[in-house]
């Protein structure tokens, strides 16, 4: 094998290899565009059931004190569920960070 066949397919596994990267980013974009969909439905469904509750919690049917200790616990549990879903989408961003990252190393080695 000559140098210009072997640089031909030294080039040729790197190309495949970085096609292999974009494609695993892309897929996790997807996943990522995906989660933060599912993440808005189910804010739209809180913010329903927030007014909701709001509309109980004006009519003179249910005691104060219960109404605002179920806001409490359902404000509780939205918390959480922003901190989880928060956390995950910074630890995806820094692996879409460091994918953009070897994928440019990528490209200026071949």
């Amino acid at each position: 094998a000559t140098v210009v066949d072997e640089l031909a397919s030294s080039n040729a596994s790197k190309h495949d290899e970085l096609a292999k990267m974009k494609a695993a980013y892309e897929a996790e974009k997807a996943a990522l565009a995906k989660e933060k969909e599912a993440h808005e439905a189910e804010k739209r469904r809180w913010r329903a059931r927030e007014a909701e509750l709001m509309q109980a919690a004006e009519s003179p049917v249910p005691s104060t004190m219960e109404m605002a200790d179920l806001l409490a616990a359902r404000l509780s549990v939205i918390e959480g569920a922003q901190r989880d879903w928060s956390s995950e989408l910074a630890q995806l961003e820094d692996e879409n960070r460091k994918l953009k990252k070897a994928m440019g190393k990528e490209t200026m080695d071949a």
